[in-house]
């Protein structure tokens, strides 16, 4: 029957447990500077890797705008955007009568127009609702 010793030593990990004094315990392998555990994306890579994007959202996501102002989603900035760049569609319009970029443009400012109505109809029945 094999001996057992009471020099049983836990300093090396539980991998390394190790009955009676045969090799020196390794130690632990020095730290690598400028790692810091979490700082990598591996939860957006494992989300990638788990749940990869199907064509259909993938072709939502290559036709959504990107805004270097966001300023221009407040509704009164939009509001004012839309009404001077359809002020601006106008008067290019009438510079360019009579040729295919005229109507084009033209078109385009009726549209930022109709818009312009609607929001205008929206405020006003908010307000309505607001007084009921």
């Amino acid at each position: 029957m094999p001996e057992v010793t009471s020099t049983i030593r836990f300093d090396a990990g539980i991998e390394q447990i190790s009955l009676g004094g045969d090799a020196a315990p390794d130690a632990l392998p020095q730290t690598v500077s400028g790692f810091v555990p979490g700082s990598t994306h591996s939860s957006t890579q494992l989300t990638q890797v788990l749940f990869p994007p199907s064509i259909e959202q993938s072709l939502l996501e290559s036709f959504r705008p990107e805004l270097d102002n966001r300023t221009i989603l407040d509704p009164v900035n939009y509001q004012s955007a839309l009404q001077s760049c359809q002020q601006e569609l106008s008067q290019l319009a009438q510079d360019h009568a009579g040729r295919p970029e005229g109507d084009k443009l033209q078109r385009a400012a009726d549209e930022l127009q109709q818009e312009n109505e609607l929001f205008r109809l929206l405020a006003m029945n908010r307000h309505l609702l607001q007084q009921a």
